[in-house]
């Protein structure tokens, strides 16, 4: 991988380091990650962090969880600064090997839908609490029919909206879940037309539930 980035700029992380109180020991374990991206990183078998990281853990046989995860911190670090130049935070992570967001296994398609969902709701005056509580609702729902190898709106049949809400012998999500789904369904209706509209109308016509109140 290309490391001309890090063989110029390493010196500002170092004295970064210095200036700003980090240890002995976690100064030489940067070091030691500098060193390992200028030289093993250098050479054309390895062509990212992620490689860099696993060629490291087998080579030195880290087979202790702290170890790992101490090289992992570190080695992001250097990641993070070569990447995109930025320094590091006493406990802020750095996101390097991190799993990806649920967003971010969403189809290009229904990623849109929740991305102009979020954009509508927030230029509506929605509060931020609701719309995060329905964007999850949302990606759920969309994961599920993922699941089901549907990743356009236009694919989806009624048995995979119903799959979501019933195991098929009973009821495994709420009503609630319906009208936490629905806002977005209907923004993506003014993207897709009636596909986003037949699904809406698959949705199952669920009671609401009500409470008992003694007198």
């Amino acid at each position: 991988m290309d490391v001309s980035n890090l063989r110029s700029n390493n010196p500002k992380l170092l004295a970064f380091l210095a200036d700003n109180g980090y240890g002995k020991a976690h100064k030489q374990w940067i070091k030691r990650c500098i060193n390992l991206v200028l030289t093993d990183g250098a050479s054309c078998e390895i062509e990212s962090y992620e490689q860099l990281y696993w060629f490291e853990v087998e080579k030195c046989g880290y087979v202790r969880e702290c170890t790992r995860k101490t090289f992992k911190s570190v080695l992001g670090t250097v990641w993070q600064f070569d990447m995109t130049g930025k320094y590091p935070k006493w406990y802020e992570p750095t996101g390097f090997m991190a799993p990806p967001k649920d967003t971010d296994l969403l189809s290009d398609q229904f990623k849109s839908i929740l991305e102009q969902f979020k954009v509508d709701a927030k230029g509506g005056g929605k509060r931020d609490y609701t719309i995060k509580v329905e964007s999850r609702a949302t990606i759920c729902f969309l994961l599920h029919l993922q699941s089901r190898e549907k990743r356009r709106i236009e694919d989806v049949c009624e048995r995979d909206v119903l799959s979501f809400f019933y195991d098929g012998e009973k009821t495994i999500r709420s009503r609630a879940y319906v009208d936490k789904v629905l806002p977005a369904l209907k923004t993506a209706v003014s993207m897709f037309g009636e596909p986003a509209a037949d699904v809406i109308a698959m949705l199952p016509k669920m009671p609401r539930a009500r409470r008992n109140y003694q007198p």
